[in-house]
């Protein structure tokens, strides 16, 4: 698996684990990592949840936090399996 989506999925494992005890500082950064990922790979729908969940988490709203992530869960297995078909990974060598 190319590192990338070992990143993003080490990010939205920590992240999930953050929103399930309620670490907002924690959530802020891993959303906030998510965000700059979404922005990298051109993925606005990525980088939206995780500017909204940051935002929620600088709010001390962990509830919003808990509702966006299913949003966000949705998103990443897109993204991951999109970035984990092998034609995207051969075209983004040769790129």
């Amino acid at each position: 698996m190319p590192a990338y989506t070992s990143d993003i999925q080490s990010l939205f494992e920590k992240l999930t684990e953050a929103v399930e005890i309620g670490d907002c500082a924690s959530i802020a950064s891993y959303t906030h990592a998510l965000m700059g990922v979404g922005r990298n790979l051109g993925i606005e729908r990525l980088s939206d949840i995780a500017g909204q969940m940051q935002y929620s988490a600088r709010e001390n709203d962990i509830e919003a936090n808990t509702l966006l992530l299913k949003d966000l869960t949705i998103e990443i297995e897109k993204v991951l399996s999109v970035l984990n078909r092998r034609e995207w990974i051969e075209k983004a060598k040769t790129a």
